[in-house]
């Protein structure tokens, strides 16, 4: 806790705020000026990310606070990060609190870091699954789609216009039975289709399937470890 007069002098602050600024706690005395105390822990590396800017961050620091209120977060030497917060005092002057958010930083460091990994290593099986020789596809628990690869909708084009994250695998078979993708589905459709869902949901056998245009499929298909469903198109 510390509190500055309207010129900006010392008036009172607690103990535990020069134990904070502890490379220059023999300048927090009554009557010193906020700006020579910053100034003195500058010089003595109490704020190691000023280096290089050290007017500019002064002048940040010595800004008077909004009617709002002003809270900025300022790296302390050790490692150490503190969250400002200062008010104006009525009257003029400033009261304020220096609070330690060195684990709270840390913590949304290692966070920020797992997710550009994650980020990372998506992307990379992103590119894998894009050049597979094969159609690849993955559906959720709900049999919505995930994702799936180019060569999918290259194998089924009359479709692909639908095969969008979030539609079920059974409103993407209906799209194309409606455009006699599957040629040997003509004149059996609704019964073909209670097959082939039968086979998707069990996905445990090899499906081979004859498409409109004359091609054939073989068709491979695995339960993932969350209830949805992986699959080949070869």
């Amino acid at each position: 806790f510390v509190l500055f007069d309207a010129e900006d002098r010392l008036l009172l602050c607690n103990n535990q705020y020069r134990v904070l600024h502890s490379r220059c706690a023999e300048a927090i005395v009554p009557g010193a000026r906020f700006e020579d105390i910053l100034r003195l822990g500058v010089e003595r590396g109490q704020f190691p990310q000023t280096d290089g800017r050290e007017e500019e961050w002064l002048a940040e620091q010595l800004a008077p606070p909004s009617e709002e209120g002003t809270e900025l977060e300022v790296g302390f030497d050790g490692g150490r990060w503190m969250r400002i917060v200062e008010r104006q005092v009525p009257g003029g002057g400033r009261v304020g609190l220096r609070i330690d958010i060195t684990n709270q930083i840390e913590s949304r460091e290692r966070a920020e870091l797992a997710e550009a990994i994650a980020r990372e290593a998506q992307e990379k099986l992103f590119s894998a699954i894009e050049t597979l020789p094969v159609g690849f596809a993955i559906y959720d628990a709900h049999d919505q789609l995930v994702l799936c690869n180019s060569q999918y909708r290259r194998i089924y084009p009359e479709s692909a216009a639908i095969m969008v994250p979030g539609k079920t695998f059974e409103e993407i078979l209906r799209y194309g039975l409606e455009r006699n993708q599957y040629g040997d589905a003509i004149g059996r459709e609704e019964e073909w289709l209670a097959e082939r869902l039968a086979a998707h949901r069990e996905a445990s056998s090899v499906v081979v399937q004859k498409l409109g245009n004359g091609r054939w499929l073989r068709i491979l298909e695995r339960t993932t470890p969350d209830g949805g469903r992986g699959g080949l198109r070869i």
